[in-house]
């Protein structure tokens, strides 16, 4: 008030102008009261919007996983459909394993697997009961004996001159049997034979239409064939697989000792359908890729030998691999229907010197970051270690080349696997590990030990399917033998540039069983040998990894993509359920019990015959050979009735 007092001493005016001065004097100062308490709420309301705003900010910077994660893909659940056989008047294929006498008979063991995995039984018989087995077009014996004195030459004579079919799967000396399996004369047993090439563009097309194998070794016989035998396969001008026709039934010979090999499975599939009129079998249909280290902590610069990258993109590996190399696999998955599993490493420090905080610091980026662009891309994220250690004790074996360090027992193993499993639950405290891949794809029987006790959830192992380094858990696709959910989901290949030797296990898998499992790994840019010294860039990796998943998405159309822990459960439950071929004269009939849908099947004609309907309400078919009918079948439901008519059909 004391300005309003000092307006009315100086006025000079009459008393209604002094009165007209108050009120204004006193307006004017309600006004300024006014405008002070406003500006003061806003004040304090913008200071208390910033302190929510910081809180949140903070909240979510630590705990990122209190914001909904929502899939882009939702999880894939399994339904299991059942039906019986509709149609009468048909034939179902029957396989039967001759025992060997060796039980250690690797070529026998594969057909067992190759089989199963294929969904096709078979019987085991002991060769004295040969002669009980009622010969058909549709019946084929298979036998792995090199001691071919084993076998009853009479009984199988008459099996197949009856109208029984043989498979030979390794080759054997004796000349009395000549004239059953095609050979005019047998000369010698030749040298180690490597690699062979394809004669039959049927057996062909399932590895990809590639014509020929490498690093593939047999030993062979060096032999005359007669004048009526079709050679399918040969190497080095041997011929490696023929059949025979003799009298009403059929014989096909292996000439070599390759089958023993795991990688063989899908060509010991394919080369015996080739003795059935039809060619059937089941597929899988899973397409899992798996992304090694990953999320991991990244280098901060280049190595000076890689310093193309600093010069191509002005950016250092934190950059790069987020803005360029992460952008560019999702692309890939987008443009290949892929679902990564990405396996997560901590530290790559050879101790456990490193704190749950340690590694919460220097992870922060890569899990605020990569795991929650995986998560809300409908990507896996699976557990590979606290560190790049394998779980091998002092006592258990591991390539010593791989210079890791031995862990000095279960528990030392397990506080570091929980260090990393309390990490991630930390950041997204609703979800957990239900993969594991192992480092180096090496576990000791501790290891699995401590696996399995630190993390409960866990429902799938993945290490490798085929390999021989010392120490290397080597898996077949089947449920854990120490009980419990865990099943285990091989790969089969890896890189970006697949190798010779890599698209061999990728080709033997989807040849098969339609089974596409694979991985990579972030750091091939800066690993000397996978990046050929540095000379093989980015660039030329992604080009030849999207042409190789390229080839598999046109020859094998019905690969789904799946999550790891959902492709193992989508594997259990397949080799679990059962499935029945019938062969009718128009029609092919697929039927069972338990079975997960979707139901995928190979299907390969005789020359003039094809499939009509390319789509209908039960299924999808797919003409995946430019002339020859050659099928691949998805459907949903079983029955599946599949009908062949005759391409000449009607004409004169």
């Amino acid at each position: 008030m004391a300005g309003s007092k000092k307006v009315y001493e100086k006025s000079t005016g009459s008393t209604n102008d002094f009165t007209v001065i108050r009120v204004l004097s006193k307006g004017c100062g309600f006004f300024m009261v006014t405008i002070d308490k406003k500006l003061r709420w806003t004040i304090i309301g913008i200071i208390v919007a910033s302190i929510i705003f910081i809180v949140i900010s903070q909240t979510l910077r630590v705990h990122p996983g209190l914001v909904s994660t929502q899939v882009a893909v939702q999880e894939q659940n399994i339904e299991l459909v059942s039906g019986e056989s509709s149609i009468g008047n048909s034939v179902t294929p029957k396989f039967y394993l001759v025992n060997p006498q060796n039980k250690e008979n690797l070529q026998y063991d594969n057909f067992r697997y190759a089989l199963e995995y294929a969904k096709l039984p078979y019987k085991i018989n002991e060769p004295n009961e040969i002669q009980t087995i009622e010969p058909s077009p549709y019946t084929v014996l298979i036998t792995a004996e090199e001691k071919s004195e084993r076998l009853p030459l009479n009984d199988i004579k008459a099996f197949v001159e009856n109208g029984g079919k043989l498979y030979i799967g390794k080759r054997f000396y004796n000349r009395e049997w000549n004239d059953v399996v095609g050979i005019q004369e047998i000369y010698q047993f030749t040298d180690s034979i490597y690699g062979y090439q394809f004669l039959n563009q049927r057996i062909q097309h399932h590895f990809l239409g590639h014509e020929s194998y490498e690093n593939v070794v047999n030993n062979s016989l060096d032999v005359e064939l007669q004048d009526d035998v079709d050679v399918h396969i040969e190497s080095e001008n041997i011929p490696l697989y023929w059949t025979h026709s003799y009298s009403k039934g059929q014989i096909g010979y292996w000439n070599g000792t390759w089958l023993s090999a795991k990688v063989s499975r899908g060509i010991f599939l394919q080369t015996l359908l080739e003795l059935l009129p039809q060619k059937v079998h089941i597929m899988a249909g899973v397409k899992t890729v798996f992304i090694d280290d990953f999320p991991a902590p990244f280098p901060e610069v280049w190595k000076k030998e890689a310093n193309y990258y600093a010069e191509q993109y002005r950016m250092q590996p934190p950059e790069f691999f987020q803005q360029v190399w992460w952008e560019d696999m999702k692309q890939i998955a987008e443009e290949h229907d892929l679902l990564y599993t990405n396996v997560m490493i901590g530290n790559y420090s050879e101790s456990l010197s490193q704190t749950k905080r340690d590694i919460i610091t220097r992870n922060k980026k890569q899990l605020l970051y990569y795991a929650r662009d995986s998560i809300l891309n409908g990507y896996e994220i699976g557990f590979h270690g606290y560190n790049h250690q394998s779980l091998v004790t002092k006592d258990e074996e591991i390539d010593s080349s791989l210079g890791y360090h031995p862990w000095k027992n279960k528990e030392e193993m397990k506080r570091g696997i929980n260090i990393l499993n309390d990490l991630y639950e930390e950041y997204y405290p609703d979800r957990s590990f239900n993969s594991y891949v192992p480092p180096s794809n090496v576990i000791g029987p501790t290891g699995l030990e401590a696996i399995k006790e630190a993390l409960p959830n866990l429902k799938v192992i993945s290490s490798l399917y085929a390999g021989d380094m010392l120490g290397a858990f080597i898996q077949e696709f089947e449920q854990d033998k120490g009980g419990g959910d865990i099943f285990h989901l091989p790969r089969l290949s890896s890189g970006y540039s697949v190798a010779n030797s890599e698209q061999n296990l990728a080709f033997d898998g989807l040849a098969n069983f339609g089974v596409f499992t694979h991985f990579v790994h972030p750091d091939d840019l800066i690993d000397a040998e996978r990046s050929r010294n540095y000379t093989f860039t980015w660039e030329e990796m992604k080009k030849e990894f999207e042409d190789f998943l390229t080839e598999v998405d046109e020859k094998y159309p019905i690969l789904m993509p799946y999550r790891a822990t959902d492709a193992g459960a989508y594997m259990e439950r397949y080799l679990q359920g059962n499935v029945q071929i019938s062969y009718g004269k128009d029609f092919i009939e697929i039927s069972g019990e338990n079975m997960p849908s979707p139901i995928n099947v190979s299907v390969q004609l005789e020359e003039g015959q094809e499939i009509t309907s390319g789509k209908s309400a039960d299924y999808q078919a797919y003409h995946t050979h430019e002339t020859l009918p050659i099928y691949q079948i998805k459907a949903t439901n079983l029955p599946i009735v599949i009908p062949i008519t005759s391409k000449y059909q009607g004409v004169e």
